[in-house]
């Protein structure tokens, strides 16, 4: 317990609610104070009950860094962001405003130096169910897409390695978080495939006979199937009050099917769209992931979005690659950032003038915004011989993707050819 304020708690730079409302778990079980975080905790799976969990050791020391005013090494992902001017890709600063209620103050006051909390009542659960996928982006690996099992299995036996994991990977928790659905507050599904996960809609059927279907309910999917065992999904959203769809596309045509490998643009297209007609009340939007193989042919996927009415009434902010390294855009020598900046910044200068005809672009300001300043921010994160010898990875990865994924990169990724011509050139 402690005898200041909830007020000077959440003001002490670092404090954080996450761990006294939230419960995160990997397709492993393997949880995390939340999805930001570099750290590792414990394993559901080697715990009776999400309490017995959520006071281990390392969630009950976390607490007390927070408490502290401390910031913990794992989450740094929020504080370089605070820092960095992008404050809206802080999920530290976006939970504080959101669980703000008495009875999670008196919780948080009330929690003994120990660190422990004896009535957790979880109030927004991110749970990945599994790997299960039928999508292999470039990005991603077989701990989230079990599509990838084959060709990650052809990596490692060219390289001498064995590769002994299961294709499918699985965590059979539904009965330990039942409990809390009358409750929760907010659920975010992602993957794997979340619309592919059998516990996806046991939870929403759930939720119907709890009553409780004012649940915030966010998604984050790539949309290329609503059917699930003959069940139509659309029909079970239009149940529900407040769900919102972060549709994963970063790019249209021959980009996103190289880089969400097994994507077919068509298809996403027509189920966007079906889900905007269909379930009218339901907030669908793309959701972005940007990286070197996608940062230019962006710029015109923005135009289709803004032409398409696929701007929603919140601000889309993407995602940037970290890692693998070699297909994050940090690794984009300065003449490319150069060129980049120019593209963005001429595109806002064509949404400021389509702004006096048509107020709905006014939400892509800030998506250009910010793209733009991590561009500006992001520039010296390598050194120029790193940045040549990560680009030399990428370079004979994607020789490597036509081989294993069947892909072509010439002719899929043609500004990507174009771009090292250029750099070959010096």
């Amino acid at each position: 317990m402690t005898d200041r304020s909830y007020d000077d708690i959440l003001n002490n730079g670092s404090y954080c609610v996450i761990p006294w409302v939230h419960l995160h778990l990997a397709p492993s079980g393997m949880a995390r104070p939340c999805c930001y975080s570099t750290d590792k905790f414990e394993n559901l799976n080697d715990f009776d009950s999400v309490t017995e969990l959520l006071n281990s050791s390392k969630f009950k020391n976390i607490r007390q860094q927070f408490l502290k005013g401390e910031k913990p090494l794992g989450c740094k992902v929020c504080y370089d962001s605070e820092v960095s001017n992008r404050e809206k890709n802080s999920l530290r600063l976006r939970m504080n405003n959101m669980f703000t209620s008495d009875q999670v103050k008196e919780t948080v006051l009330n929690t003994p130096e120990s660190g422990i909390v004896n009535d957790l009542d979880i109030l927004y659960f991110d749970v990945r169910f599994g790997n299960i996928c039928n999508l292999k982006c470039r990005m991603c690996g077989h701990d989230y897409s079990s599509t990838w099992y084959d060709e990650q299995k052809i990596w490692a036996e060219e390289q001498g390695k064995s590769f002994d994991n299961p294709k499918f990977i699985h965590i059979d928790v539904y009965e330990k978080i039942e409990q809390y659905l009358s409750s929760v507050e907010e659920i975010y599904f992602a993957g794997g495939e979340p619309l592919l996960y059998p516990e996806h809609l046991k939870i929403l059927d759930k939720l119907i006979e709890k009553g409780n279907t004012n649940v915030r309910i966010r998604y984050n999917t790539n949309l290329t199937s609503l059917n699930y065992k003959g069940r139509h999904i659309p029909d079970i959203w239009n149940k529900f009050s407040n769900i919102f769809i972060s549709a994963s596309i970063d790019g249209k045509d021959s980009t996103v099917e190289f880089i969400r490998t097994n994507m077919n643009w068509d298809v996403f297209k027509n189920n966007f769209e079906y889900v905007k007609k269909y379930c009218p009340h339901v907030k669908i939007a793309p959701g972005p992931t940007i990286g070197i193989l996608n940062a230019e042919p962006f710029v015109d996927f923005i135009r289709y979005i803004l032409d398409n009415n696929w701007i929603s009434d919140w601000a889309i902010l993407p995602n940037f690659i970290f890692q693998p390294k070699n297909l994050s855009l940090q690794i984009a020598p300065n003449w490319y950032v150069d060129y980049l900046i120019s593209l963005y910044e001429n595109l806002q200068q064509e949404i400021e003038a389509k702004l006096e005809v048509n107020q709905s672009f006014k939400n892509s300001k800030d998506l250009l915004e910010y793209i733009i300043t991590f561009l500006k921010t992001n520039k010296d994160v390598y050194t120029s011989d790193e940045k040549v010898e990560l680009l030399d990875s990428l370079k004979s990865m994607l020789w490597v993707y036509n081989r294993t994924a069947n892909l072509d990169w010439v002719n899929q990724l043609p500004h990507m050819y174009r771009f090292f011509e250029n750099h070959s050139q010096g």
